[in-house]
């Protein structure tokens, strides 16, 4: 082992001396990562190391897990015990997207899948109790998690257009209408567990690709194994699906967000003078964002960007996936799939600590110092409710 660590530094040292690299910095640096030898070597180094490697695995996905379903546990128990009238319908939406972020989390420990990119594909090894079944148990349930992504996030645009058309007292808002919303994006996605079923199932086809990486990896043998073949038509359709779908959701809830501020601007411009002063006096702030001269209360704004934040987390995973994959990059983008359920586990949270109703539910579990910081957030929030009407109410307290 230590022959071999050598050999790669040396292989390192070498091409740094190239000509190519005569300079010192960035570009010597962007050279040395684009050079296929160097990776190679790096790569096996790493390998020797997967024990390491492995552990960090399973320490952030058992740490995401465990804190993501507890979140997602104390979410559900407050939507179905603490929602009151005004907010009865969009807490139909906090209750599908805990559901789903919970069996996303669950599927994430169940499966503790590993991916590791070998020469331009994506091979999945699984080290989780899925691995006590068939393989395509551990095939079904990466897919199921898939989908859980793409539904989460979905139901994450859902919240921000419920939000927005709460402001125009859209018939959209409707109860019904939202319960149809919503089990029609649990069925829009519902192709992708099948999905990741039959493309995972090319480690069964590609047999010289498996065994020339079970040659390499010799920890892999005992675990279960799938494949992202990407050169298979399927593969990429199905690959495809789940990255645009990450852009898509990201994008709506980026123009959502600019449009449910402009509306929070205009409804300020209309409040009373006694409103705005009482505004003022419960710190009011002013932020630069899409629209010029936008102010809006603290805790408003706050939701906004914590659930865009939450938005984007799948969107970054996938981006890490796909310049992985692009650049057959090093035994580094198992870290995709824990920054992906960071969606998952921020949802549940943010929700719990913003929605004044679910947080003054939290507090009273708290210490008396974080029950009086809370509350003083609180009341801003709720000041930003004055000579509004209910279904404004419901919009802007969230």
């Amino acid at each position: 082992m230590a022959y071999s660590n050598v050999r790669a530094y040396a292989t390192i040292r070498y091409y740094s001396r190239n000509d190519h690299c005569s300079g010192n910095g960035l570009p010597c640096f962007i050279y040395l990562v684009l050079n296929r030898a160097v990776r190679d070597e790096f790569w096996k180094m790493l390998i020797r190391k997967s024990n390491t490697t492995m552990s960090l695995l399973l320490f952030f996905t058992y740490l995401i897990g465990i804190i993501g379903i507890s979140s997602n546990v104390v979410l559900i128990t407050a939507v179905r015990k603490h929602t009151p009238s005004t907010l009865r319908v969009y807490a139909t939406i906090f209750l599908a997207s805990a559901l789903c972020d919970s069996l996303g989390l669950f599927t994430m420990i169940f499966t503790t899948g590993r991916e590791v990119i070998y020469n331009g594909s994506c091979v999945m090894e699984f080290h989780g109790a899925c691995t006590l079944f068939p393989d395509e148990i551990c095939w079904a349930a990466w897919g199921l998690q898939e989908q859980m992504y793409c539904t989460a996030v979905s139901l994450l645009c859902l919240s921000f257009a419920y939000r927005f058309l709460s402001f125009e007292e859209s018939k959209f808002t409707r109860r019904w209408v939202v319960i149809s919303l919503i089990i029609g994006t649990i069925v829009i996605n519902s192709h992708v567990v099948p999905g990741y079923l039959i493309i995972l199932a090319n480690v069964r086809v590609r047999v010289s690709y498996m065994e020339n990486y079970r040659q390499q990896r010799s920890d892999a043998v005992s675990s279960s194994l799938g494949l992202i073949y990407t050169p298979d038509s399927l593969t990429s359709v199905v690959l495809s699906y789940t990255i645009l779908a990450s852009l898509v959701c990201f994008s709506i809830v980026v123009i959502l967000r600019k449009l449910t501020i402009q509306h929070v601007s205009a409804l300020e411009s209309t409040m009373s003078s006694n409103a705005k002063s009482h505004q003022k006096m419960l710190s009011e702030v002013k932020y630069e964002t899409f629209c010029e001269d936008t102010t809006l209360t603290l805790s408003f704004f706050k939701a906004l960007n914590v659930q865009l934040a939450a938005s984007s987390f799948f969107f970054i995973g996938c981006i890490i996936f796909t310049i992985n994959l692009s650049y057959d990059s090093l035994e580094i983008a198992f870290i995709s799939v824990p920054i992906a359920n960071l969606q998952n586990v921020c949802t549940p949270i943010s929700t719990l600590y913003l929605i004044t109703p679910y947080r003054r539910f939290i507090t009273q579990f708290l210490p008396s110092r974080m029950q009086s910081t809370l509350e003083s957030s609180n009341s801003v929030n709720t000041s930003s409710t004055v000579n509004l009407n209910l279904s404004q109410q419901e919009a802007i307290i969230i």
